[in-house]
Order: structure tokens, then C-alpha cells, then sequence
């Protein structure tokens, strides 16, 4: 992983870390039509945050008639129109379509035959389902940490970026790779409690910790790629590329003059 942060620090900013994150887990393209949920005990359903139903596996269709239906084994049970329903399990992990997830799902109906689901988890439990995939089970605990600082802080200084699809993350490159319950390794849950709560901060805030997998042996500065001014966001030479990602070294390609015009 290549991280380029510099004259900034790391320490624990309760007041600025939320709780709790949406991240969107069926959306846009990927939104879904239908979705099967279950856990080891009954589902409860909310609508406009009042329960309306409490089952077993259950069936959610988005209909031709812009509404979204729930059944159970074939059997009608609930209808629901424009507001988003919300399910938690009453035991074990929630699941959609065979993948669990910590936390509980919301579910918002697009009118279109399509609606998007939203895993709503703990931040801390969201990083025990990113820091396997942004990085990998194996690596030197020090380095799961670092990644585990990372990523926790660039949660928080996304918080929001997708709102107006109703969450704050994708579970895509989009933001971070998040893969549930099912990716969670020992050693990268390790590396998140222990640095529970840690940010990158930068003069009192919390830092822009863009990452990436790998380079071709020398990183950007910040202003080259996105425009903004960030004095910690410069390119430095990456001198372990050829180590860690054997293949990706500096390549070079000619054109001509005429070419580029």
C-alpha cells in the first residue's frame, strides 16, 4: 500500500469520529430488484422507524407498481410504498443474498423497479469488513495498523459523499472496498481494535489519507491529480515498489510530437 502523509499525526479525536456509517451496498447500476434476507432468528422490519413485522427469511420484491413487497416462503406479509424500511436480526448476522453483514440493512425503494440497500454498521466493525481487502491478511501487524489509521480516517472525512443516494460510503474503489462479515481476518480485526478511535490529523482536523495498491515508483503531488492544495499531499519515490509489487516498476512510453497534438 502506498501512503503519503507527512507532517501530520496520529492520535484519537472522539468528538469527530460518528458512531455509526451507511455504506451502499446495492446502488445505481447494481441496484437490486428483488433481495432475500434472513439471519439465525427472526428479521424485524421498521417502517418509518416503527416495527411492522417480525419473520423468518424473507422475500423483498420491488414491483411494477413503484411498491415494495415482502414475503416469506411465497405468502404476502407486508406492502410498502415510499419510505425506506429498515431490518435488524434478532440473532446472529443479517444477511442479503447469502452475504452477512454487522450491523442491520435499509432498504430504499427507487420507484423505478429498483431499490438500494444500505448496510448501517458500527465505523470500527465497518473497518473489520475493509482493512482485509484494502490490504491483506498476512501483512506485518504494524502495517494492518497503519492501514486500519488510514482507512478509519478517510471514513470520516467522506462521511456524506453519497447522501443524496442516502449513505455516506460505497463498498467499491468508489471509496473503500467493503466486503461484510464474511472477509473479516483475526489479524486485521487485531489491527483495528488496536488502534481504536486513531486518526490522521492535520493542524487540529482530520487528514485526506488518499491510498493506493501501487505505484510506478514514485507518487504525485495531490495538486497534479485532483487540483487541491495539501502541503502533507506531495509525490515522494516509492523505493520498495519493485519488493512489494514485483512488475510494477517505472515504465516508459514515446510519442511524437505530432502525435500528442
Amino acid at each position: 500500500i502506498i501512503i503519503s502523509v507527512f507532517c501530520a499525526s496520529v492520535t484519537t479525536n472522539a468528538s469527530t469520529i460518528p458512531e455509526t456509517i451507511k455504506i451502499g451496498l446495492f446502488f445505481g447500476s447494481s441496484a437490486l430488484s428483488t433481495a432475500q434476507i434472513e439471519c439465525d432468528g427472526d428479521i424485524v422490519v421498521y417502517y418509518d422507524d416503527q416495527e411492522v413485522l417480525r419473520h423468518g427469511a424473507l422475500t423483498i420484491q420491488a414491483d411494477e407498481n413503484n411498491l415494495l413487497q415482502i414475503t416469506s416462503g411465497g405468502v404476502h406479509l407486508y406492502t410498502c410504498d415510499d419510505k425506506e424500511l429498515k431490518f435488524a436480526a434478532t440473532a446472529g448476522l443479517i444477511q442479503i443474498n447469502g452475504t452477512p453483514y454487522r450491523g442491520s440493512l435499509q432498504i430504499i425503494n427507487l420507484k423505478n423497479g429498483k431499490m438500494t440497500v444500505i448496510n448501517k454498521v458500527g465505523l470500527e466493525e465497518y473497518l473489520y469488513g475493509v482493512v482485509p481487502l484494502e490490504m491483506s491478511t498476512g501483512f506485518p501487524i504494524e502495517a494492518l495498523k497503519c492501514q486500519a489509521i488510514c482507512a478509519r480516517t478517510y471514513a470520516v472525512t467522506s462521511m456524506g459523499r453519497f447522501a443524496s443516494q442516502g449513505f455516506d460510503l460505497t463498498n467499491t474503489t468508489l471509496s473503500q472496498v467493503y466486503g461484510g462479515a464474511s472477509v473479516e481476518q483475526e489479524d486485521c480485526t487485531r489491527a483495528v481494535d488496536e488502534t481504536r478511535g486513531k486518526l490522521v490529523m492535520y493542524q487540529g482536523q482530520p487528514a485526506q489519507t488518499f491510498y493506493s495498491a501501487t505505484s510506478s515508483g514514485h507518487t504525485l503531488n495531490v495538486k497534479d491529480v485532483w487540483g487541491s492544495e495539501l502541503p502533507y499531499l506531495v509525490g515522494v519515490d516509492d523505493s520498495l515498489q519493485e519488493k512489494v509489487k514485483p512488475g510494477n516498476d517505472p515504465w516508459t512510453v514515446t510519442y511524437t510530437k505530432e502525435e500528442l497534438k
